[in-house]
């Protein structure tokens, strides 16, 4: 695998995980917490508008005031850097925004930040509670993972 070196983070990185013409790895680029809230606003937007009933800067506040972190396994950003998880044609740089309940919009109050395993396990069927069982599973998993890479 071709790797390159962040000038931001100082670590080696996949080649692939420099977006075209930046500089810094796409952790870095997506470090500072206003910057993700921004981006997954958008993506929740244009996925979902009619579901959303909070606006960008209420949404943007309410995510810079959460754990940077899994709500229901706990995984941290730190920790999914180390990961290097892959989704779709990119890496995963920012948590996914679950509807704690599912037949409710993206509101204020029924919004938690969520690693995409533990969203998607939780669905549309599962409550938070559930959700939180579930979550010590994925947890086990993240971990023994960390562990192989050598970062627990």
């Amino acid at each position: 695998m071709d790797t390159r070196s962040c000038p931001k983070c100082h670590e080696s990185m996949p080649a692939d995980a420099f977006r075209k013409g930046a500089k810094a790895c796409v952790w870095c680029v997506f470090a500072e917490k206003s910057k993700r809230a921004a981006a997954r606003y958008g993506d929740i937007v244009k996925r979902a508008k009619s579901r959303v009933s909070i606006g960008k800067d209420e949404f943007i506040a309410w995510y810079e005031s959460m754990d940077d972190r899994c709500a229901y396994c706990g995984l941290t950003f730190f920790e999914l850097k180390r990961l290097k998880i892959k989704r779709g044609g990119g890496y995963c740089v920012a948590w996914d925004i679950d509807r704690i309940v599912s037949s409710r919009p993206y509101e204020a109050g029924n919004l938690a930040l969520s690693c995409f395993v533990c969203n998607m396990a939780k669905g549309d069927m599962l409550s938070a509670k559930e959700a939180q069982v579930i979550g010590l599973a994925v947890r086990a998993m993240w971990e023994a993972r960390l562990a192989a890479l050598g970062h627990t």
